[in-house]
């Protein structure tokens, strides 16, 4: 724990500690460019990042193994990816968890969720990112990794309004000349 501002907080293994030790990690970003409450409060500049098991024995669902947020707060807020490694959580669990919006903490939820594919709060992204994501839609591609634990109800509708807001998204930017 740092200090500093804004704040820098880690628990567990990190990148360079895993790689030296031989563990594949999944790598989670969550930019707090999204969440209400660091917008309210003018401190966007944060991101959280948790790092997952990605070895074939994990089969996708790996374990959080470490995790680290840099912003405003985030000492008071690392104690909980610290109760996820100890409770042995991985990206579902920590995702299902409650995280009160509007809170700097629901970034940990919204890592978790982009982690397993289930995030709808993504913060916005560049036109060349949209214009990207757009053609893969058109080719078919698969833009979200359904996870087996979530229903597939629910997994049809995330991937339904992830497709309705960056086809929105796009048609803004293109309407717009960013295109």
């Amino acid at each position: 724990m740092a200090y500093t501002d804004p704040e820098v907080a880690w628990v567990g293994l990190t990148e360079d500690q895993a790689k030296a030790q031989g563990i594949q990690v999944e790598k989670r970003l969550f930019r707090w460019t999204a969440p209400g409450r660091a917008i309210a409060n003018g401190r966007d500049e944060g991101v959280t990042k948790l790092l997952f098991d990605d070895s074939p024995e994990a089969n996708g669902h790996g374990k959080i193994l470490g995790g680290g947020m840099v912003g405003t707060h985030a000492g008071d807020m690392i104690g909980e990816i610290a109760l996820a490694i100890e409770m042995g959580a991985d990206a579902v669990d920590i995702g299902k968890s409650i995280h009160p919006h509007s809170t700097l903490g629901e970034s940990i939820g919204m890592a978790a969720e982009v982690a397993h594919g289930s995030c709808t709060d993504l913060p916005p992204v560049g036109a060349q990112t949209l214009a990207l994501l757009y053609a893969a839609r058109r080719r078919g591609s698969v833009i979200f990794r359904p996870v087996s634990r979530i229903d597939e109800a629910v997994v049809a509708h995330v991937q339904a309004t992830l497709r309705r807001r960056i086809l929105r998204a796009f048609c803004r930017a293109r309407s717009a000349g960013e295109l």
